[in-house]
């Protein structure tokens, strides 16, 4: 008996079988899969949500079609407030290694390409890091979150906690200079990093509101302004405090 053709189009995603018996033709999902994960990776990979077989242009989809609203509603009835809660303090929690990044990213010594990597490499990647966890869970796993609160949770802790390393670490580099300037550049980091994480909060909040408002796939776009915002405020703040140290070194040099 020949050995089945592992290049045959039998392995096509949109030909495995996607039916479980867990699952009740009610929910909009007749067919079912034979493990969770195939339930995911079965709506990640279903045609029917794509523009052209919108119902205006194909009319409606089968009854059984694998369809993101129909996922998006069944995941969000198995998804219990408590395991909502504690993801999000989970989340929450992982800031404190994420923001190990800032230690490397804000200490760079790099010659030349310092002013680079401190005003631009830097706060992009500290910008990501913030965010990376909640920015998966809105676009890829939305019903993980019941509330805006929980975003809010998780990035504005990221914040504190990026800001607090970020202020700790201004405070050991600016210690040669005036105690008014170490804590005016201390407590800026501070804030910058609670403002910037603000805002990216916002943008999460506008990519969470598609599935959960319009069981829509959720849209990067929808937050991408908000995101540009907290990369360029960051980037011009420490543009402006590499521009004082200098201002400071030369100020001090011409005073000797």
């Amino acid at each position: 008996m020949p050995k089945p053709d592992p290049h045959s189009i039998e392995h096509e995603p949109h030909l495995r079988p996607i039916t479980v018996n867990s699952l009740k033709a009610s929910t909009g999902l007749g067919h079912v899969v034979q493990s969770e994960t195939d339930l995911d990776s079965a709506a990640d990979q279903s045609v029917w949500d794509e523009p052209s077989l919108q119902f205006q242009l194909s009319g409606p989809p089968p009854k059984d079609a694998m369809m993101f609203r129909n996922w998006f509603k069944l995941r969000s009835s198995q998804w219990t407030e408590s395991q909502s809660w504690m993801l999000t303090l989970s989340i929450a929690i992982a800031a404190g290694p994420a923001s190990l990044f800032a230690v490397v990213l804000m200490l760079p010594n790099v010659g030349w390409l310092t002013p680079l990597v401190e005003c631009f490499f830097s706060p992009l990647a500290q910008e990501l890091a913030k965010i990376a966890l909640p920015l998966w869970v809105v676009e890829r796993r939305p019903y993980y979150f019941k509330y805006g609160l929980q975003i809010a949770m998780c990035t504005i802790g990221s914040g504190v906690v990026f800001g607090l390393l970020a202020a700790g670490i201004a405070w050991i580099t600016w210690s040669g200079f005036p105690i008014a300037v170490q804590i005016s550049i201390a407590v800026g980091y501070l804030l910058m990093h609670l403002l910037c994480s603000s805002i990216s909060t916002l943008g999460l909040y506008h990519i969470w509101r598609r599935p959960v408002d319009y069981c829509q796939p959720a849209r990067l776009t929808d937050g991408a302004l908000s995101f540009i915002m907290a990369f360029i405020i960051h980037a011009l703040f420490t543009s402006l405090v590499l521009i004082a140290n200098a201002a400071i070194v030369v100020w001090q040099t011409d005073s000797i």
